[in-house]
């Protein structure tokens, strides 16, 4: 099919190699009619990858972000269908790990489906109280059977747990000589 403009969708489905031939056309108008001449073209091949889940995003508690001592979290990340197939029954995973590199939080979520270009959001079960103060590595992974670029399947991040809030007593003694603490 011949294209006019500068930018062309390929609507067909499906995964595998692509290959591309652009060329330019000219109307030539000569003494026994008019046709299209064909100049030299050039190609460019693809592939054209079906099967791509990656995490996107962490969402909460977002990468970097401090949270609260005594904390339950009931974490959330964002997905990315990357390939060019629909998606059915995706499985997600969400970590936390501490500082010593135990996990101390693992659970699942499933997509039903993820469209082609979607992103999604998963929300996985809350955790338990985190009662320890430091810095928690949080990853997420797509467990997509078969998925063409494995490389892109996890995402990490750090979450730092404040120390819980100390409530000390002073008591103060004020005479005409100063301040004391008692």
């Amino acid at each position: 099919n011949m294209i006019t403009s500068t930018t062309y969708n390929d609507t067909m489905a499906g995964s595998g190699l692509k290959n591309y031939m652009i060329r330019p056309v000219k109307l030539q108008s000569t003494p026994s009619g008019r046709y299209h001449n064909l100049g030299v073209g050039i190609t460019n091949s693809f592939l054209r990858l079906g099967r791509d889940i990656q995490p996107s995003a962490f969402i909460t508690p977002a990468t970097g972000s401090n949270v609260a001592y005594d904390s339950v979290l009931i974490p959330q990340a964002s997905y990315t269908n990357s390939g060019s197939d629909l998606q059915n029954n995706v499985a997600v995973r969400y970590r936390i790990i501490d500082s010593a590199g135990a996990v101390i939080y693992d659970q699942m979520s499933n997509f039903s489906v993820i469209s082609s270009g979607q992103t999604v959001t998963a929300t996985f079960p809350p955790s338990n109280a985190i009662t320890i103060a430091g810095t928690y590595i949080i990853r997420t992974y797509s467990e997509l059977p078969g998925d063409q670029i494995p490389g892109n399947d996890s995402l990490s991040g750090l979450m730092t747990v404040l120390p819980d809030a100390i409530t000390t007593k002073i008591n103060l003694t004020v005479t005409p000589e100063g301040l004391y603490i008692i």
